[in-house]
């Protein structure tokens, strides 16, 4: 049976965010490519490529020449309607002042500017509509009767709590085991077997999206779960890959997600430590000795 109207409306744009900001990425790197052809001091003057305050300053002053006869004053001015700081703004005068040109030909630098003008004109148009489908979900997710519950799991934020109630939907009679759900999903391994030989893998057959919202998941919750980040410490120190400790970790949380969806009741840390604790966990002892810093999983190597 197919979930209401306001979850399959935010499934529909959940999924289109996702895209849209995979273009967006896409659209910044070929941003960040050209500028390095012909004007490289940019990468540091604007900082991070996906903000308005870069685009702005790249559209003002195209070239390095642009902005040394714009004058500092100028400069100075425009990062200072932009909220950056004293320092920050003296040390990029400062490097505008020493650099130089990385190419005088004019034909390349003619061409790259109606380029880096046209990329920039398009990642404005994909910042309008991540903006607009982003107050949409805001919108539907606001009246989703199992707010509460996926709000309640450590790293679900704006962006990843909608996505996961459409993953589980309303419908309870959908999935009648965790393991249901972990088969769907493509998280659990699959097995196989042909003779004597046996072997697992990851599988391919997967609602893909759907996979990547439990293990991005995962990777967030690292950051604000003691035994969850305790797991990944412990799994990395043990030499597995980061991609594999995810899926493994998404495959704890899935087990755990289904007990509060089923039943409706929101998760809670500090219960299901307890419960760790009871059962004489591992993960009770690690949990209690990590402390929660912001380190990305995405730094491990």
């Amino acid at each position: 049976m197919p979930d209401g109207q306001t979850v399959r409306e935010m499934r529909m744009l959940v999924e289109y965010r996702r895209v849209t900001v995979n273009e967006q990425g896409r659209y910044t790197k070929r941003l960040k490519s050209l500028l390095k052809c012909y004007f490289p001091q940019a990468l540091e003057l604007v900082g991070d490529l996906s903000e308005e305050l870069a685009w702005d300053f790249i559209t003002q002053w195209p070239t390095l020449d642009a902005v040394k006869e714009a004058g500092q004053p100028a400069i100075s001015e425009f990062y200072a309607k932009h909220r950056c700081r004293r320092k920050k703004i003296d040390h990029r005068l400062n490097q505008i002042s020493q650099a130089t040109p990385l190419t005088t030909d004019a034909a390349v630098v003619a061409a790259s500017v109606i380029i880096v003008q046209t990329i920039i004109s398009q990642l404005r148009c994909f910042g309008e509509a991540i903006k607009k489908v982003e107050n949409r979900i805001a919108e539907l997710y606001a009246e989703h009767p199992d707010r509460d519950l996926f709000d309640s799991f450590p790293g679900a934020g704006a962006a990843l709590a909608p996505r996961l109630a459409v993953a589980w939907g309303t419908d309870r009679s959908r999935y009648n085991s965790a393991d249901e759900m972990l088969s769907f999903s493509g998280v659990a391994p699959v097995t196989e077997a042909s003779g004597n030989s046996k072997w697992v893998h990851r599988s391919y057959a997967r609602p893909k999206f759907m996979h990547q919202t439990f293990v991005e998941f995962a990777r967030q919750s690292v950051l604000q779960s003691a035994w969850a980040k305790a797991y990944y410490a412990e799994r990395k120190r043990l030499g597995h890959s980061r991609n594999d400790i995810l899926r493994s970790l998404a495959f704890k949380w899935i087990r755990i997600m289904y007990r509060c969806w089923s039943g409706r009741v929101p998760y809670d840390e500090n219960s299901y430590l307890a419960s760790l604790q009871q059962r004489g966990s591992y993960l009770a002892k690690l949990a209690s000795e990590v402390s929660l810093t912001r380190v990305c999983p995405d730094a491990a190597s």
